[in-house]
């Protein structure tokens, strides 16, 4: 497939939570999540909201971009133990409090990936194996582990939690 991307004609079929596809993951190399935030008109907005879109490819272990307000990365690494992808991919965005400068870092960096080869992506995928399996398992384990459930339910609820 020469396509660099996938989308879905019936969007009534794969919406809510039961209805994830699990093809459009693994017919993919990596997901670019744009969250609901972005722009941040008001400098004392607290960096680090962020919607479901990131648990999508983190249950389907799958290695993503994310386009969202600075210090999005900083905050699941930091606040949840999560791992992205540095170095390969220039995460260096995740830094830019600029929201025009931040989204052209990180269009710079899809554009890169959209123009590796199909053995360049496999080795991509490779390398990366390790981090999105880590970031899999350790979702998976908020149902075992109840503070930890209890404080991934607050964040997707909004609560800013210390």
């Amino acid at each position: 497939n020469t396509s660099k991307h996938i989308d879905v004609d019936d969007l009534i079929n794969i919406m809510g939570i039961g209805f994830e596809n699990k093809e459009m993951y693994l017919n993919t190399y990596i997901s670019l999540v744009t969250e609901s935030i972005f722009f941040q008109d008001d400098i004392n907005f607290p960096t680090g909201f962020l919607s479901e879109k990131i648990w999508k490819p983190i249950g389907h272990c799958h290695p993503f971009i994310l386009v969202g307000p600075s210090k999005s990365l900083k905050h699941i690494k930091n606040e949840y133990g999560y791992m992205t992808f540095h170095p390969y991919i220039d995460e260096s965005y995740d830094d830019i409090d600029d929201d025009y400068q931040r989204i052209k870092m990180i269009e710079l960096e899809i554009d890169k990936f959209s123009k590796k080869t199909k053995e360049e992506k496999v080795e991509f995928l490779n390398n990366v194996k390790d981090i999105c399996k880590f970031n899999q398992e350790k979702f998976l384990s908020y149902g075992y582990n109840t503070n930890e459930s209890i404080k991934i339910l607050k964040f997707l609820n909004g609560d800013i939690l210390k």
